[in-house]
């Protein structure tokens, strides 16, 4: 493993994201070595050898002396978009335990082929250049830095490594699954490979889209610090007639940020949504609508047109 790049502090605690499988116990075997980790085990509850296997890691830790805590979710699964769900409230439990003990560091072992899993997800989604960039190395949740050090690492190499360590690891059978996307673009990676979506190829096309999204970034943060003035959770303005002088994707990563910024977080907007928006923005007799839970509208001040942006909550009444 290369050197580990951190956030914030130098000598950190990282808290390792730790399932069983042979991706997860050879980041926490690797990164043990390196630094303090605590290993965290979610139990969905979700098959019936799960809390047992959650068990088997909190004895592999226990013999290496490595703090480990399994968290449980509760409460009634859902019968669709079931892995979704699972995933979301793994990350809430993940990022509760971590504010709770006051570690600032996560570490998951999301490896080669989960990222071409993604990817290939979200090419069939019609996903854009933020979405086809895939999983980032680091990726900020509140109050916490997330790190995914195997993004370019074959999930095979990880198995060898467990091997030749001789550390015990369970597979999950639910991954190869056919009832759920992920199991069923497994099932068809032969295919895939042949028609060139390989790993290597995926990966390649998310890092080129990493690429193109920096320097859209960049366009974008500089549009916003010269043609905006934004608060938090209260709202802002955009000068209408610069932003309709942007290209349509500078206009659509400004409004996408713009919205979760004011409005606080909430769920990723579409690339149709924003596009919709974009156009509307920029079309003569625009009066209001509203998107990401917050409303937007034309507004002239001191004889210059503006995009006001508010929270729905705080929105005034016209």
């Amino acid at each position: 493993m290369a050197a580990m790049p951190f956030y914030f502090e130098n000598n950190p605690v990282i808290a390792v994201a730790v399932s069983g499988g042979p991706d997860s116990m050879a980041l926490l075997h690797l990164l043990n070595q390196l630094t303090r980790v605590v290993a965290v085990t979610v139990e969905h509850g979700l098959r019936s050898e799960s809390l047992a296997e959650a068990k088997s890691v909190g004895a592999w830790c226990k013999k290496h002396k490595i703090e480990h805590h399994i968290l449980e979710w509760h409460g009634a699964k859902p019968k669709s978009a079931l892995h979704e769900t699972a995933r979301a409230a793994r990350y809430e439990l993940l990022e509760k335990f971590c504010r709770e003990k006051n570690i600032l560091h996560l570490a998951t072992a999301h490896h080669a082929d989960d990222q071409a899993e993604t990817i290939l997800q979200r090419i069939a989604k019609a996903s854009g250049p933020m979405g086809l960039a895939g999983m980032a190395e680091h990726s900020f949740a509140q109050h916490l830095h997330v790190w995914r050090p195997f993004l370019h690492v074959r999930k095979a190499e990880l198995i060898a490594y467990c091997e030749a360590q001789k550390i015990l690891f369970v597979r999950d059978a639910s991954n190869e699954n056919l009832n759920y996307a992920r199991g069923r673009l497994r099932g068809a990676a032969e295919v895939l490979a042949a028609e060139g979506l390989t790993v290597e190829n995926l990966n390649l096309l998310a890092q080129k889209q990493r690429g193109v999204v920096e320097v859209l970034e960049n366009a974008t943060v500089k549009f916003l610090a010269a043609q905006a003035r934004l608060i938090a959770g209260v709202g802002g303005s955009i000068s209408a007639d610069h932003f309709a002088l942007q290209p349509i994707a500078v206009q659509q990563h400004a409004l996408a940020y713009v919205l979760k910024l004011v409005s606080a977080g909430g769920a990723p907007i579409r690339y149709e949504s924003l596009s919709d928006m974009c156009g509307a923005l920029t079309t003569p007799g625009f009066r209001a609508r509203t998107l990401g839970h917050c409303r937007i509208m034309h507004k002239k001040i001191n004889k210059q047109n503006f995009i006001r942006i508010t929270p729905e909550a705080l929105s005034p009444k016209r």
